[in-house]
């Protein structure tokens, strides 16, 4: 049989396969027929589009390449390489790469709408609005009833619609400042072009929860995966939403439903632990962040979620061992590093917690943070005075008494309801003799915690104190 022959016979057995969804198969196949006949540019496209469906960007983008050399610039192979090209990183590359497919085909929808995207990665947003409005011509042109037969193939539908919207508003959140009710309406004009658009839905309902409309957020979540049952990332913010609002089992029920789509979740075993921590039950949180860690070894927050475990069984040496352990992972949340130093305030190393601290309550120094997947609308102000009452105490333990007083005093005013930072202040102003203030202090954290013991013996000492005052006073008099 002549090699080209036998080259065409694989090339026909990679299609049978690519048709079956047997893409490992298409793949061995379509490159028997390359090594015996490489330039062929039909089957380097069928080579990309293998490597799509195993998500294999990187080398999707080589074979794309190779198609449109070897093929030369067809439409089709330059608009696949661009949408690689956005997905393994390169977007000034696609742009270049649609920017030539709209040159050749000025009426391609798709062309407009993935550059969109690229353009809104490397903060380029003005044109991806131009590129919004090119995109809307084109689709609107080819609606017209005397459009022509070039036009009417150029536009994409629904989709291209839908895609254009959820690109856009993209580009609206990652702008600064950011645009979130823009990004809003392009996200629901998305859906309503295109219901089972893959993630609109989800940026929509994290949208709206963070800007503190939980209820429309959740009815988003629940839409959204109404359509996309598997959409893991959905489901784990979700859960956190539910968690938020003390919605335990539902909760649960969310990150077990989360790990049965993808076993391999470390997200969701991470979250399962902080879950147990929340119901006291630091043995099954050990496991879950043990399983969370030899899943995903660098995930920020599992080696503080295991130290809280052991401190919650007492282990203090264990605790900060996996303190420190935390800290030489990068990308945490301000709220991990808060949680990181209030442990170490609790070990007593005010030191290190002290200058953590520091560097939590001034963002210039944490450059690359990485927020949480779903941030609550008052999380920023919640950490700010955590941090503040933290770091107070913090001073207070390193002899810092003015210092430690003003940071204090300021978690208080940015959290009324903190009774740490009541506690410290009303411990700390009868340390100091300064009843009037002591008084004051107990006085709050009894209307903010009228169960709270420690204020109960709060106020004994503080009667133990008058009394030895008003004792003293009589003594000289006599």
């Amino acid at each position: 049989m002549p090699p080209w022959r036998d080259a065409e016979d694989h090339a026909e057995q990679a299609h049978r396969h690519f048709q079956a969804g047997q893409w490992q198969q298409a793949l061995d196949a379509l490159n028997e027929a390359l090594e015996q006949r490489p330039d062929q540019g039909e089957w380097h496209f069928g080579l990309g589009l293998t490597l799509d469906a195993l998500q294999r960007y990187d080398e999707a983008v080589r074979a794309f390449a190779a198609a449109v050399a070897f093929g030369g610039e067809e439409p089709a192979a330059l608009l696949h390489l661009g949408v690689d090209q956005i997905r393994s990183g390169q977007p000034e590359a696609a742009i270049d790469t649609l920017a030539r497919l709209n040159q050749l085909d000025p009426l391609c929808e798709m062309g407009y709408v993935h550059r969109i995207l690229a353009c809104a990665q490397i903060d380029r947003h003005d044109e991806a609005e131009i590129m919004f409005y090119l995109a809307r011509d084109v689709a609107e042109n080819a609606e017209d009833e005397d459009a022509s037969p070039a036009a009417r193939a150029g536009t994409g539908g629904a989709v291209a619609r839908a895609a254009a919207h959820d690109h856009l508003a993209r580009s609206l959140i990652l702008r600064k400042p950011a645009d979130p009710d823009r990004a809003v309406w392009c996200w629901q004009e998305a859906l309503r072009h295109d219901p089972r658009h893959p993630t609109a839905g989800r940026h929509l309902a994290r949208t709206l929860y963070q800007r503190g409309q939980a209820e429309r957020a959740a009815a988003g979540y629940q839409q959204h995966l109404a359509e996309h049952p598997h959409d893991t990332e959905a489901r784990l913010e979700y859960a956190d939403i539910l968690r938020a609002s003390t919605r335990l089992s539902d909760a649960e029920d969310q990150y077990r439903r989360a790990l049965r789509s993808d076993p391999h979740s470390a997200a969701a075993h991470h979250q399962l632990g902080e879950l147990a921590l929340t119901r006291g039950l630091p043995t099954t949180a050990r496991q879950c962040f043990h399983r969370a860690r030899q899943l995903d070894p660098e995930r920020p927050g599992v080696c503080l979620g295991l130290a809280r475990a052991e401190w919650s069984d007492g282990r203090r040496d264990r605790t900060r061992a996996l303190l420190y352990a935390e800290l030489d992972r990068s990308d945490h949340t301000t709220t991990q590093l808060t949680g990181v130093a209030e442990l170490l305030v609790r070990l007593r190393c005010f030191a290190d917690a002290a200058e953590l601290l520091n560097t939590v309550l001034n963002p210039a120094l944490l450059p690359n943070e990485t927020p949480p997947p779903v941030p609550r609308g008052n999380d920023a102000t919640a950490t700010q005075a955590s941090a503040r009452c933290w770091r107070g105490i913090a001073r207070l333990g390193l002899g810092q008494f003015g210092p430690g007083l003003d940071d204090l005093r300021q978690a208080i005013r940015l959290n009324p309801r903190d009774l740490v930072a009541l506690e410290h202040l009303a411990t700390a102003s009868l340390n100091a003799g300064d009843l009037a203030s002591a008084k004051h202090w107990i006085a709050q954290g009894r209307a903010v915690g009228p169960r709270h013991r420690v204020f109960r013996r709060l106020r004994a000492r503080w009667w133990t104190r008058r009394l030895r005052g008003i004792t003293r006073c009589l003594t000289r008099r006599e």
